[in-house]
């Protein structure tokens, strides 16, 4: 009788290859630096806390709306309006004119970072 060493081989590959995919122990599948930067991608952005309004690169108001840096786009009409377009900072300040932060329901609306 013939004993064929590649079929004793067969089961012991898939081990090999699996214990390369899947993480040991405590590991998480998500704890690797492409898992993380992919994760940095979707990540909300960061809150602003170095001033209270602004006028952004594409000519659109916004306005910080609480202490924690959370910030807000400006519509007319008390936030229901159409968006407050700007030139620079100063056409953006709270409390003149009709602007106020954004309110519907929409994604841009609201208070967030």
């Amino acid at each position: 009788m013939k004993l064929n060493i590649s079929l004793l081989l067969v089961p012991a590959v898939p081990s090999i290859v699996l214990a390369r995919v899947v993480p040991r122990g405590d590991e998480a599948a998500n704890d690797t630096p492409a898992a993380k930067q992919l994760a940095n991608v979707f990540a909300a952005q960061k809150c602003w806390t170095q001033s209270p309004y602004g006028c952004s690169k594409n000519r659109w108001c916004w306005q910080r709306c609480q202490g924690n840096g959370q910030w807000c786009w400006l519509a007319h009409k008390g936030g229901t309006g159409d968006w407050t377009s700007c030139t620079t900072a100063e056409d953006c300040i709270p409390g003149v004119g009709d602007s106020d932060c954004a309110k519907g329901d929409c994604k841009a609306c609201g208070c967030s970072c």
